[in-house]
């Protein structure tokens, strides 16, 4: 029997074929996995840079560090072709970045950064395991709340058990590397929030 590919429903049939969906809810859903799934890639990979082979010096094609003799101070007991200081020390005292900083917070928010992940793995953390009751302690809409699952689940953060056959229905746990692993983070974080957060 085939299920819908986002909340897991049975499907009915229409003109002789399953569809991939249950829902137009579940239909925006899939939409939005997909066009996330290619931005992910579309990010993945002009966050990639060749690596610079280092050439050495006596290879054919390699330039010389060294300033042309014209341009070269005699300077008594210093090597007259001695190379440029490192790329470090050039750089002016104001100099900034101008890329992003890459960091294990950036990486780590690129997966529970969005908004509904932390309060769902809030809730599976105390217990809360099944499609609707997730939804309605989170008041996540459903489409949204399937778009956090599927990524929370395609991450390795969250798994799914099938609790019933007919129909087929999934509760959702967290792992236990990477999704118990939140759990001092969750206490961290409501900790500050009682502390700095109580009136917002």
């Amino acid at each position: 029997m085939a299920t819908c590919e986002v909340c897991g429903s049975e499907l009915t049939q229409t003109r002789g074929r399953p569809r991939g969906t249950c829902s137009a809810a579940c239909r925006q859903a899939a939409y939005r996995r997909r066009q996330n799934a290619e931005m992910a890639v579309l990010r993945a990979a002009t966050a990639i840079t060749p690596k610079r082979t280092p050439v050495r010096p006596d290879e054919p094609g390699a330039r010389s560090l060294a300033r042309p003799a014209s341009q070269q101070e005699s300077t008594p007991g210093t090597n007259a072709t001695a190379r440029r200081p490192p790329a470090a020390a050039m750089r002016p005292a104001g100099w900034i970045l101008t890329s992003p900083r890459v960091c294990p917070i950036a990486s780590a928010l690129q997966i529970l950064g969005e908004r509904w992940t932390l309060l769902v793995i809030r809730e599976m953390n105390h217990g809360v395991h099944r499609f609707q009751e997730i939804a309605r302690y989170t008041g996540a809409s459903h489409d949204v709340l399937a778009d956090r699952l599927r990524k929370l689940e395609r991450y390795g953060v969250i798994e799914r058990r099938q609790y019933s056959e007919h129909p087929p229905r999934y509760e959702y746990h967290l792992t236990r590397d990477a999704g118990e692993e939140l759990g001092p983070i969750l206490q961290a974080l409501a900790q500050w929030g009682r502390r700095w957060a109580v009136n917002s």
